[in-house]
C-alpha cells in the first residue's frame, strides 16, 4: 500500500479507496467527474470470446443502461422507470410480499431448522421476482447461475478462454429467457414487466428492445443478489442477538419499530459493499490528488460506520438511532439503488414474519465457522445453518 491520506487509501497501481461518508457523498454527487459508466466493462483479454459466444447463441453484447451510463442517458432510463418502481406503487404490493415470505418460512420453522441462504435467503427474492414478473417460479431455476455471468462479464472477470466460453453460454442463456419473456408480456398489463414495457415520459423515446434486455437483466441480478445478501445479513444479526425479536414484539408502535430496525441492519451491513467510480480529470478530494483514469472505489460500508457522521456508537447496532436512514447502502445520488422501495418492503415483510412466527433464532454450528465467500462488491455468507425456537409468541408484531 502507498499510503493513507485523510480516509483515502492510495496503491501504485492508481486505484484509490474513499472510506470516509463525506468524501463517498461528494464523489457519488459528481458524476461529471467521477463517472460511473466508465468503471464497468472494463478490458478483459477474453471478452471477445464472451462476444462471439453471445452473437451465436444469444443477442449480442449487452448496450449499456442504468449503472453503466451517465448524464441524459443514465436519466432519461431513470425518469421512464420511476413510476414503476416508485415507493407507493411497490408499497401495494407489501400484502403478495407477506404471503410469499410465510409461504417461503412455514415449513422451516415448523422443521426447526434450515440451510438459511439456499432454504430461504436465496429463494425469497427469486419468488418475489417471479410475482412481480408474473412469471413461474421452476423458470428461473437457473437465475443463481445466469447472474453469477452477469456480474463476470460487468467486472471483467473472466480468468481463461475456457472460462470466457462458460459465461457466454450462461449469459446467451439468461438473454434468451428475458427475451421471451418481455415478447410474452408486451401486451399484458396486470405485472410490472409490462408496466416497464410500456412506460414512457415526455419528451423521450420508448425503450428499444435491446434496452429493454439489459434493464430487466439489471433489475433480476439487482432485486435478488443483493437482497438475498440483506436477508442473511438479517439473520445472522438476530442469530447473534437473540432477544431482539422480543424487543420487535413488545413495540408499542411495530411499524414504525420494524422500519427503524431495517434501515439500522441496512446501516450495518449494505448488502453492496460499495462501488467503483472513475475519474474522468485529474482533480483533488478532500487534499488528495485523484489523476485522471483512477479508478475510485466508494466504501458504503466504511461511511455507514463513520463516526463523523453516526457517532462514537458507529460501529454498534442502535435500533433507535435518529439517522440511521441517512446511511449509503443503496448508494447516494442519482445512482441510488432504483429498487431500493422494494428491497425496504421485502425486508420489512420478512422481519415481521420472523417477530410472529420465531420466538428466537440461533446458529447451528458456531459462528467462526461460517463460510465467507469474499468479493470486493458482494461478499457472500455460502452457508448458514440456524435452528429456530417456534414457540408462538402474543402480541407479535404486525
Amino acid at each position: 500500500m502507498a499510503g493513507r491520506e485523510a480516509g483515502l487509501l492510495r496503491r501504485r497501481d492508481r486505484n484509490v479507496c474513499r472510506s470516509r461518508y463525506q468524501d463517498c457523498v461528494a464523489v457519488a454527487t459528481n458524476p461529471n467527474v467521477f463517472c460511473n459508466g466508465l468503471a464497468y466493462y472494463p478490458p478483459n483479454p477474453h471478452q471477445h470470446i464472451v462476444t462471439r459466444v453471445l452473437d451465436a447463441e444469444g443477442h449480442g453484447d449487452l448496450v449499456k443502461v442504468l449503472i453503466a451510463t451517465d448524464g441524459p442517458t443514465h436519466a432519461r432510463v431513470r425518469s421512464m422507470l420511476s413510476m414503476p418502481f416508485s415507493p407507493s406503487r411497490i408499497a401495494q404490493m407489501e400484502s403478495a410480499i407477506d404471503g410469499i415470505v410465510l409461504e417461503q418460512l412455514a415449513p422451516l420453522v415448523s422443521r426447526g431448522r434450515a440451510e438459511a441462504v439456499s432454504e430461504f435467503a436465496l429463494p425469497l427474492p427469486v419468488n418475489v421476482i417471479a410475482h412481480l414478473f408474473g412469471i413461474e417460479r421452476a423458470s428461473l431455476g437457473h437465475l443463481a447461475r445466469w447472474a453469477t455471468a452477469y456480474v463476470d462479464i460487468i467486472y471483467g472477470r473472466a480468468k481463461d478462454p475456457d472460462d470466457a466460453e462458460r459465461i457466454g453460454r450462461d449469459f446467451a442463456d439468461y438473454q434468451n429467457f428475458l427475451t421471451d419473456l418481455i415478447a410474452a408480456r408486451r401486451d399484458a398489463s396486470d405485472n410490472l414487466v409490462s408496466q416497464i414495457i410500456k412506460a414512457r415520459t415526455p419528451g423521450h423515446e420508448p425503450f428499444s428492445e435491446p434496452e429493454l434486455l439489459a434493464i430487466f437483466v439489471q433489475l433480476m441480478n439487482a432485486g435478488t443478489v443483493t437482497t438475498t445478501d440483506a436477508i442473511t445479513s438479517m439473520m445472522v444479526h438476530l442469530a447473534r442477538h437473540p432477544g431482539e425479536l422480543s424487543t420487535l414484539r413488545s413495540s408499542a408502535e411495530p411499524d414504525l419499530a420494524l422500519r427503524r430496525y431495517i434501515e439500522e441492519l441496512l446501516r450495518m451491513y449494505p448488502p453492496q459493499r460499495g462501488q467503483p467510480r472513475v475519474a474522468t480529470e485529474d482533480t483533488i478530494l478532500a487534499g488528495v490528488a485523484i489523476p485522471k483514469g483512477a479508478n475510485v472505489f466508494l466504501s458504503w460500508h466504511s461511511a455507514n460506520h463513520d463516526q463523523a457522521m453516526f457517532g462514537r456508537t458507529a460501529d454498534d447496532f442502535d435500533a433507535q438511532r435518529s439517522n440511521a436512514q441517512r446511511h449509503l447502502a443503496f448508494g447516494h445520488g442519482v445512482h441510488t439503488c432504483i429498487g431500493n422501495a422494494l428491497a425496504r418492503v421485502e425486508l420489512k415483510c420478512v422481519l415481521r414474519a420472523f417477530a410472529q412466527h420465531i420466538h428466537a433464532l440461533c446458529f447451528e454450528h458456531p459462528e467462526t465457522q461460517l463460510e465467507i465467500r469474499p468479493d470486493l462488491y458482494l461478499p457472500q455468507i455460502a452457508r448458514l445453518p440456524v435452528r429456530f425456537d417456534s414457540a408462538r409468541p402474543n402480541g407479535a408484531a404486525r
